[in-house]
């Protein structure tokens, strides 16, 4: 990697960044100093860099497996996740939070397969991953909707269907699984 230009304050006035040819180091004085690869970057900068609902790198991008393909770099907020080349999808919030409880990538959502998004309605967001879906909404908080459930409500059709937002987790009920919304 090879500086392209020198260190410059960040627009907060309380962080730097340096940009080198393969990445961007950014710095806080509360998260310190973080290499951000470039296809990293571009996620991020869609978000709108320190300033939006990540903030600052806290960690550089770390493996999550042997496979070195498969890699997440955390923020203050949430995190960037690559399951594939080109592919990273960035998480954060309270569906981050929501996704973290439930065991991250290792969970039975796995990798996050979308950024997350504003939701059709435009009073909710969700994160689409590998096996499920986190909803986001004010009064339900960010359920994970996957399975059965998912399956159903994406054929009422979604939130504005006759379940509307899911209010709690899928559970067993002895016969199959059970979601109330």
């Amino acid at each position: 990697m090879w500086p392209v230009e020198s260190i410059r304050l960040n627009p907060d006035g309380r962080g730097y960044r340096f940009t080198l040819t393969k990445g961007i180091i950014y710095c806080s004085p509360e998260t310190g100093a973080h290499i951000i690869p470039i296809q990293v970057f571009e996620v991020w900068k869609d978000l709108r860099w320190e300033a939006g609902p990540m903030g600052y790198p806290i960690t550089d991008q770390d493996g999550l497996s042997s496979n070195p393909i498969e890699r997440m770099q955390k923020f203050q907020h949430g995190a960037t996740v690559q399951k594939a080349v080109g592919l990273n999808a960035a998480v954060y919030g309270r569906i981050y939070d929501r996704w973290i409880k439930t065991d991250g990538v290792n969970s039975r959502l796995g990798y996050p397969i979308t950024n997350e998004f504003d939701w059709r309605s435009d009073r909710g967001r969700i994160n689409v991953f590998a096996r499920g879906v986190i909803v986001w909404s004010s009064p339900t908080d960010a359920p994970v909707i996957d399975g059965f459930p998912l399956t159903e409500w994406i054929t009422a059709p979604l939130e504005d269907g006759r379940f509307g937002f899911p209010i709690d987790e899928p559970y067993a009920d002895g016969i199959g699984e059970v979601q109330k919304f």
